[in-house]
């Protein structure tokens, strides 16, 4: 652990070219591009752009370090719900059906996955309601179940 925060403070400093101890728009993104690749979680800083933005998070806004911290956190935790909705994902469709799911909870040895709660867990993943899972809607569910699990 303490490995990896070596590697966001350099990230951090090799980007704070002022040396003011804050990063802001192209430099926060370039600092998180560049310390997602390098634990192997490569992302363009498009990406980073794009992932700030869903987050509603200011790219203009001057980010200290302790802050710095949690908007790579928050990144890296979104390129992760993007890689597992892209294991489930298996028809590359950009939803996830009901039988992807079945299928992934058979391949992980839980074969008990009835049709109701098949039903039950998909109603609860269709956070928009239109009938389809799409990485907005799995992302959704994630963050908010994760909020659910630190209470």
């Amino acid at each position: 652990m303490a490995e990896q925060y070596e590697i966001y403070q350099r990230g951090f400093n090799l980007f704070d070219s002022d040396d003011d101890g804050a990063l802001q728009g192209k430099q926060l993104c370039s600092a998180i591009s560049t310390v997602c690749c390098t634990t192997n979680r490569c992302v363009s800083e498009r990406e980073v752009v794009d992932i700030l933005r869903r987050l509603k998070i200011n790219i203009g806004a001057v980010v200290y370090y302790l802050e710095y911290l949690e908007v790579l956190d928050a990144v890296l935790k979104e390129i992760n719900y993007r890689d597992m909705f892209e294991v489930l994902d298996r028809d590359r469709d950009g939803f996830v059906s009901a039988n992807e799911i079945r299928q992934s909870f058979l391949e992980v040895g839980e074969p008990r996955l009835t049709d109701k709660k098949l039903a039950s867990l998909m109603h609860s993943l269709d956070v928009d309601g239109d009938g389809l899972v799409n990485y907005n809607d799995f992302a959704m569910m994630m963050r908010k179940t994760e909020t659910l699990l630190k209470k």
